[in-house]
Formats: structure tokens, sequence, C-alpha cells
């Protein structure tokens, strides 16, 4: 019997690692992205590898690469599944596909995790965005930061409010190499949206985020650079080393995930 059972488990574990090896889909780092990068940090009681964080990652990068892009296909494995239609809701599910960049992005783009908050089953996340160290080139083939608009202390600093519902699939740590993951990391769980500046003005954003203003101030606060350096960034034209573009931080995993066995396999 126990033949039977090592024959059954050689079989099975082979098709898994086919199924995880197929087709990976689009290849997404090319084009006009080819030299972005995400770069992700947190509160010290917050782990960026595990849990809810892992979702809000996957969420947040699927929902920028598909609407610089204009391309759901930029989206990662089971963002589709858990991303309703957005609707007249307050907030927004799926990017806009119908603006698309056809300049080439060149640096990094910050997050920084404030808070993650879970109640029952319910999760929303405040995460700071620093984009003023993601620059496109000119016409004299110099580059400037894309932090061109809007009030000088908050040029390039945003805040975002994420919810979703559901539950943390048992996987490893979320970190590697990749500049994105290689399989599903969303399993049974449900966006419910984000609300952001663009948001700010509708019915009922107030009820669902009294902190925006505040967590707006803290994510200033928190940058990664004082004032005068990201003036100095973001004021003029620079050559290509002034945006670095680090590898992406912490990564994704350069193998697919472990897919537990069954309870007869030992």
């Amino acid at each position: 019997m126990r033949v039977f059972q090592r024959i059954a488990t050689t079989l099975l574990i082979a098709l898994l690692l086919a199924a995880c090896t197929s087709d990976p889909g689009v290849e997404r780092w090319q084009g006009s992205i080819a030299e972005m990068r995400y770069l992700w940090t947190a509160e010290p009681e917050i782990d960026v590898l595990t849990g809810p964080a892992v979702l809000v990652r996957a969420f947040i990068e699927s929902f920028m690469l598909s609407q610089y892009v204009g391309d759901m296909a930029y989206a990662y494995p089971g963002f589709d599944r858990a991303v309703p239609e957005n609707g007249f809701e307050l907030w927004v599910t799926r990017p806009a596909l119908d603006v698309p960049s056809d300049e080439p992005a060149v640096g990094n783009i910050a997050h920084h995790f404030l808070s993650i908050i879970r109640t029952d089953g319910d999760v929303s996340a405040i995460i700071c965005s620093y984009s003023y160290r993601l620059a496109s080139k000119s016409d004299d083939r110099s580059y400037r930061s894309v932090a061109g608009a809007g009030p000088k202390d908050t040029r390039g600093i945003y805040v975002t409010k994420v919810g979703l519902t559901g539950r943390s699939p048992s996987m490893p740590p979320q970190a590697g190499p990749r500049p994105d993951p290689v399989d599903d990391v969303v399993g049974d769980w449900r966006f419910r949206g984000i609300l952001d500046s663009f948001t700010q003005g509708k019915q009922g954003f107030d009820e669902a985020w009294p902190t925006y203003e505040a967590d707006l101030r803290t994510c200033v606060d928190k940058a990664p650079d004082p004032a005068p350096v990201r003036a100095e960034i973001i004021d003029g034209s620079h050559p290509r080393d002034f945006f670095p573009t680090a590898p992406a931080s912490p990564g994704w995993p350069e193998t697919p995930s472990l897919v537990a066995m069954p309870p007869w396999i030992s």
C-alpha cells in the first residue's frame, strides 16, 4: 500500500509542478516599464512578507501596472477574479485603462504601510506612496520626475486606503529576486477597492476615511527624503543616473508558493 501511495505522491507532485511552471502569461517588465520597480517598507509591527500585506502589495502593484500600460493583462494572477467591476460606489476597484502612458518610466516607486487593521474578516490598510524618484525622458534626453504637480511639500507623495475581505492563505514569506509573483497569491480574498485623493470629493468619503488629512501629513513626515532633497529631485532636468532603479524590494519568490499536500500523503 505504501508503494502505491508513494507512486501517487510522485505523480501528484509532478502534476502540481507542471501546473505551476506552465505559461506564466504576459512578460510585464518590458517596454515602458522595463526600468521601473516597486519598493515596500512598513511600520515595525507590520510584516510585509506575510498575511494581508502580501495581498495589498499585489493589489497596488497590479492596479498601478495595469493603469500605466493600459492593459489588465499586466495585473498579477488572481487580481481579475478578486476585483469587481467599477460601479457607482465610492471605492474604486479597477484601474482606468483608457489613459496609458507611452513614456518609458525609470526609477522606483516606494510604498510604506502605515497601518493594517483587521475587523473579523475585513481588512483595511493605509499606504503611503512616494513617486518623486520615478522619472520620464524629456525631448533633450534628460530626465524629469513625474511628480510635477500639486503643492511643493506634497508633490509625489500620496496616501491610499485599501479595503479587502478574506483570510490569509498558507504560503511561505513572499520575498525574492522577482519583481512580480509567478503564481496566484490572492487566493480566496476579495478586494473592496481603494480610496485616494481622486475619490476625496465623493459623497461618503469623509465617513469612510475620517483620518485622510492626518494620514497624508504622516506620509509627508515619513518620506524617505527630506523636503530640500525632494525639491531638488522634482525641479529641473537631470541625467539618467539621478533616478537609479533599485531592485524590487522585498520582491517576490522565484518559485511558486508551496501547495499543501492531501492528508493521506506522508
